[in-house]
């Protein structure tokens, strides 16, 4: 064989080899991007379920507050509508998620109605006490 074939067979081996490795830094790559924007929904799908969590014990100490003192003060449709805020921004951000995000939002969202009608009907049963 002569030295001229050599060289050449040598180049595109190595041509090959650059072209397959950029190929495959290229996959790795794009697929890191989408873990990363994968990991940032995520992210902040717990942030909003936290937010939540507090809202809805504040909520439930504002109940047991209304309970011991019977002081109105501490029944806040304010915090209602907040969970339902954030109830929303989560569902808007996740409307593409899997049907079990979407069931655990909206056992949440009835939870959030159920704490709602449970401070409304305290309030009545208190106010019927008082007469």
């Amino acid at each position: 064989m002569k030295i001229r074939n050599q060289l050449i067979i040598g180049f595109s081996i190595i041509i090959l080899l650059t072209i397959s490795m950029f190929t495959y830094n290229f996959y790795i790559g794009k697929k890191n991007i989408n873990s990363i924007a994968l990991i940032g929904d995520q992210t902040n799908d717990v942030s909003h379920a936290r937010e939540i969590e507090f809202l809805l014990s504040g909520h439930s100490n504002d109940q047991r507050g209304y309970l011991l003192s019977g002081d109105k003060n501490y029944i806040e449709k304010a915090t209602l509508e907040e969970i339902a805020q954030h109830l929303t921004a989560l569902s808007q951000e996740n409307s593409a998620s899997s049907e079990e995000q979407l069931a655990s939002l909206q056992q949440i969202s009835a939870t959030s109605q159920s704490l709602s009608a449970i401070a409304e009907e305290l309030e009545n049963e208190t106010q019927r006490f008082k007469i």
